[in-house]
């Protein structure tokens, strides 16, 4: 990766310039945008403490956006002096608008407890109110809430149903867990074809677990298989006549698609 700073073309160096004039101007917006330039070092030099100022400023003005970002500055003492207290007025005043990533930062906060002290209600409450505006990250987390009985009781039928709906909006982790719980039978009734389909979604994402299952199934179908056809054999050799027809049923086959692959 080159070391090199990034040089502001002229199409970039003018929307930074609208950007000045509109924040200088009180557009909450545009200071938002000027405080993720400074953040990020887009267009600009990195500078976390002039981020802060417009971010500040966007947020007095009630954006919702720019007071997550704030409470993130705070929580992680980004360009100002950490302060778990103050972090959490700013989420909170940010969830309070529907800001998801807001809630999700709340439902984190109060489930790890780091800015507030630990409480897996709140977390609930919050991961809930993110679920329900479409976060598949948090429906994933409330899935394994009721998966392991964190805040709320155990209940394995619930896991399952939020499993499913972030799993629907193709995240890979509740793919994973949902395939689990077809095939353990954990909420759902046991369907291996279910099982199998969600974690090949799942592996298809790189899910290096979904992957170790799915081969730990294959293998365990040919020792099944395997196992069956030892003792259709067995049978078939002391003269059962529908073992013998099954068995040639089945050598029939292998042999026509012997005969179609080459």
């Amino acid at each position: 990766m080159s070391d090199k700073k990034h040089t502001p073309d002229e199409s970039e160096r003018k929307a930074l310039k609208e950007a000045f004039e509109k924040a200088s101007q009180n557009d909450a917006e545009a200071q938002y945008e000027l405080g993720n330039c400074y953040f990020d070092g887009e267009g600009v030099e990195k500078n976390v403490k002039e981020a802060v100022k417009w971010y500040e400023k966007a947020a007095m003005q009630g954006h919702a956006e720019a007071q997550n970002s704030l409470a993130y500055c705070y929580s992680n003492g980004c360009g100002v002096t950490q302060d778990g207290k103050k972090a959490m007025e700013w989420w909170k005043k940010s969830a309070a608008q529907g800001c998801v990533n807001a809630e999700l930062n709340l439902a984190n906060s109060y489930y790890r407890g780091g800015c507030v002290k630990r409480n897996y209600k709140q977390a609930v409450k919050w991961q809930e109110r993110a679920a329900l505006h479409g976060s598949a990250l948090a429906q994933y987390n409330l899935g394994t809430y009721y998966l392991f009985g964190e805040g709320v009781e155990k209940d394995c039928k619930k896991a399952a149903e939020w499993f499913e709906k972030a799993a629907l909006q193709g995240f890979a982790e509740a793919e994973h867990n949902l395939g689990l719980c077809y095939l353990n039978g954990d909420g759902v009734a046991r369907d291996f074809e279910a099982a199998k389909e969600w974690l090949e979604k799942a592996a298809a994402q790189g899910h290096e677990n979904a992957k170790k299952v799915l081969k730990e199934l294959e293998e365990e179908a040919e020792e099944d298989f395997e196992e069956a056809l030892d003792l259709l054999k067995s049978a078939a050799s002391k003269g059962h006549k529908g073992a013998k027809k099954l068995l040639e049923a089945l050598n029939e086959e292998a042999l026509n698609e012997e005969t179609q692959s080459e």
